[in-house]
């Protein structure tokens, strides 16, 4: 009975070693350093990959406390850098996404006194076009702040409609009122915190969806 066992599991190795039609893929990582300037820079990136290859990222360089743009070209693999203009300071969190046209839509953080508010900037123009997309209305704290829960540290991300106009989805941190965690002990208090969706409309206004 072994006999005939081991005989089973012998022709099973020669079928999937001899056969050739069973075969393993090993994938081999390879790492870069893009950015090495200062210190952090590079924080909270997002990644965006055409289908030719190029790279577009976003991402918080935190020395300036600014939201900043690069690009990889697939055929020379050089990269360029590029930050966005706005008042004060942004770009905590971001969130990117590429038109078929190759134009560049990002929503990101700003910081207005320690709250952060939605921002949408583009460059469909041929320069960048920044928008505030719902005014000054808050969704939680900008940035790290150890007085408050990680779960009202807002985020978000973006995706373009059929029409081609940018919806951004996002974490809503600021309903209900928040008590901070310290000093102890700890209180919360009607913390109805929930995701939300803005969608550009064709009038170029932003039309809110709560999912709730």
């Amino acid at each position: 009975m072994k006999t005939r066992e081991y005989s089973r599991l012998l022709m099973l190795v020669l079928f999937l070693v001899g056969g050739g039609r069973v075969t393993a893929q090993f994938l081999n990582w390879s790492y870069e350093d893009i950015i090495t300037d200062l210190q952090q820079s590079g924080a909270n990136p997002d990644l965006y990959v055409e289908a030719d290859g190029d790279l577009h990222i976003s991402y918080w360089k935190e020395a300036l406390n600014r939201l900043t743009y690069g690009y990889r070209n697939h055929q020379t693999g050089t990269w360029a850098f590029e930050d966005i203009t706005d008042e004060g300071t942004y770009g905590f969190k971001s969130a990117i996404t590429v038109d078929g046209n190759g134009h560049v839509h990002i929503a990101y953080l700003h910081n207005d006194a320690g709250i952060a508010t939605l921002k949408y900037v583009s460059n469909t123009s041929g320069s960048w076009v920044v928008e505030a997309v719902n005014g000054t209305q808050s969704v939680g704290i900008y940035g790290f702040d150890l007085d408050y829960p990680t779960y009202v540290q807002p985020s978000l991300d973006i995706f373009l409609q059929p029409s081609g106009r940018p919806a951004i989805v996002y974490f809503d941190g600021r309903s209900g009122t928040i008590t901070p965690c310290t000093p102890v002990p700890q209180t919360y208090i009607n913390y109805e915190l929930d995701m939300d969706m803005v969608t550009k409309e064709a009038d170029g206004s932003w039309l809110p969806y709560a999912f709730d």
